[in-house]
């Protein structure tokens, strides 16, 4: 492999039990699915699946699973910066990297909400070799800085990172 490696990742929803196998996108409920196109369609706040994943993570038997895959760039006709072309799974196969698992907790504490909209995500936090790369990601990288100082300034708060030791309850 040469470097630096040209990757595109993919977060798929996996089944919570093993083998944690891929869910197709027809296993959550069709009344879940026919309630989020409609309050899409309503015109739903900005916070509805915040308020789902509240609501959901609270039961006792909650536990959801993703997938992290990675696909590498495997043919130098693998355009990087048109994010339009798919690249051939046949040529260039995802494979997993990790798996994520969101178990039943409280996610609405006052204090963690604030700690989080005082946050600001940035895939260039990571080591060089692991930064985005191609014309579109030199672009989010303007725009997620401008949009986390705009976000904190209107907010009134300092830049902060966590640091794992926060707790909210």
């Amino acid at each position: 492999m040469t470097y630096p490696a040209v990757v595109k990742y993919a977060f798929t929803p996996v089944s919570s039990t093993p083998p944690y196998d891929r869910l197709p996108e027809q296993a959550r409920p069709k009344a879940d699915r026919d309630r989020a196109q409609s309050a899409a369609k309503q015109g739903a706040q900005d916070n509805y699946y915040r308020e789902e994943l509240i609501q959901n993570l609270a039961s006792p038997e909650a536990k959801h699973c993703w997938a992290f895959e990675i696909q590498l760039q495997t043919q130098p006709q693998m355009p990087i910066d048109d994010v339009t072309v798919v690249w051939p799974e046949k040529k260039a196969p995802f494979f997993k990297v990790s798996r994520l698992t969101v178990a039943h907790q409280t996610v609405n504490f006052e204090q963690q909400c604030d700690f989080c909209e005082n946050l600001r995500f940035s895939p260039w936090n990571g080591l060089a070799a692991h930064r985005p790369v191609g014309a579109l990601n030199r672009l989010r990288s303007q725009v997620y800085t401008l949009v986390g100082k705009y976000r904190q300034q209107k907010r009134g708060v300092d830049d902060q990172e966590p640091t794992g030791e926060e707790n909210f309850k």
